[in-house]
This record gives structure tokens, sequence and C-alpha cells, in this order.
């Protein structure tokens, strides 16, 4: 039997109570496709914030509580995200939201099991520490957040925009969407860094630090993020 592919243009794909909505502007295509397996180690000590350094080839699994969790469908390929709020996005009923491919060695997003606190998490390929840039230029990200708000049980979306001077080992995190404009600063420890004074952490992914992604959380709000270096 022939593979079916279905190419839909859209950028996030909204799963609310049942029903689906396209937002943007980037390709889907829904194919078949195989599943990896995932050992997640180097969670954080926080319990609604988790960071985990896994081999690019395993950055769709999330593993929650011993029980392997798929991120995207594994026969679904979407560049921008999912976000799914207690919807079903074939047969998965997981409130959640996911990255997609546009990003190579990382994955971020939100999970919101039932009757279970909210946890926003960021993964992928560690950049090792002899591989981290040192020069003294401010080098730009550009990539996308996440965050769900438990008070009001939903997701808002926006756009990362950050400056990294890894000679100073300085960063500024330029967050925006329409519901929320914000400025953070934070700072570089080896491959790992931490912003608005503890509240949020991340990490550099893949060759020369292409990638970087992480987690925030204020009050009942967590936050998720990934860029791409420009």
């Amino acid at each position: 039997m022939k593979n079916k592919v279905l190419a839909i243009t859209l950028f996030t794909i909204l799963i609310t109570n049942g029903r689906g909505y396209a937002i943007g502007g980037e390709s889907v295509s829904i194919s078949n496709g195989t599943n990896h397996s995932s050992d997640v180690t180097n969670h954080s000590n926080e319990r609604n914030m988790f960071l985990n350094n896994i081999p690019k080839e395993e950055i769709n699994q999330f593993v929650l509580n011993g029980t392997e969790i798929t991120l995207v469908p594994s026969n679904v390929s979407i560049t921008g995200m999912i976000i799914n709020n207690r919807g079903i996005f074939y047969g998965d009923t997981l409130t959640k939201a996911a990255s997609g491919t546009k990003y190579s060695y990382s994955r971020f997003g939100i999970l919101v099991p039932e009757n279970s606190d909210m946890l926003g998490f960021s993964q992928g390929e560690l950049t090792t520490l002899d591989d981290m840039p040192v020069s003294n230029t401010d080098v730009k990200y550009i990539g996308d957040f996440v965050n769900y708000d438990a008070g009001l049980q939903e997701f808002t979306r926006g756009d990362m925009d950050i400056n990294v001077n890894f000679y100073n080992k300085t960063l500024t995190i330029d967050q925006s969407s329409e519901q929320l404009n914000k400025t953070m600063k934070g700072d570089i420890t080896g491959n790992t860094f931490t912003f608005d004074s503890g509240k949020g952490k991340g990490q550099f992914y893949g060759s020369q630090a292409a990638e970087m992604g992480g987690v925030h959380k204020d009050h009942n709000t967590v936050t998720s993020f990934g860029a791409k270096k420009q």
C-alpha cells in the first residue's frame, strides 16, 4: 500500500476541546514514520522545569514518571508548533505544546498531565564545553516561546529575540507577543545559562551552540522556548 502524504500550510496547529485551528504560514506534512526511544537525563531540580541532554535522534521523546511520551506524532512532520489544549490529536489527549522540526538539535514545550503539575521542558544534544563559542561579539538568536497559565488553562505563544555575548558570558532575552513584551538578562556558565534572577534556565545545543532553549516559571505560568543562531 502506498503511503499517503497530506501537505498543509501551517505554522501552528492548535487543538482545543476537540477542535483544530491553524495559525500562520509554514508547511505541515503528514506521512508514515517511526518512533525513537529515549532515556532522559539531567533533569532540573525544579519540578516544573526540566532540562534534558539527549541525542538529537531522540529529541521527539520525553520520559515522564517512567512513561515515554511522543511529543509530535511520528507520522507528522511539523516545522512550527503543536498546541493541544484538552483536545485529541492523532489519538493523543495529553494537554501539551511541543515544537516541531524547525529545530535540528532540540525540542521544547509544555506538558500538562491530568491531575498533575504542569511542566516546561527544553531538551536536546548539548553543546560540548570545548565547542562553545568564545568570540567577543553579540550573537543573535531568533526563535519562539510558548507559555501556559494554570489559572486560565490557556496557552499563548510568541517570538524570542536573544543577544548572546559568549566572551562576557551574558545574554539579553526579548520576549514578545500580543499579550506580552518582556526583556530579561542572564548569565552563561559553561554550556548552560540562567536568567531573570534565577526564574529561568537553559542550555545550548548542537555544533558551536547552533541552538539554545530554556524554561521559566513565574507564579502560575510556565514558559518554554527555543531559538536558532542567525
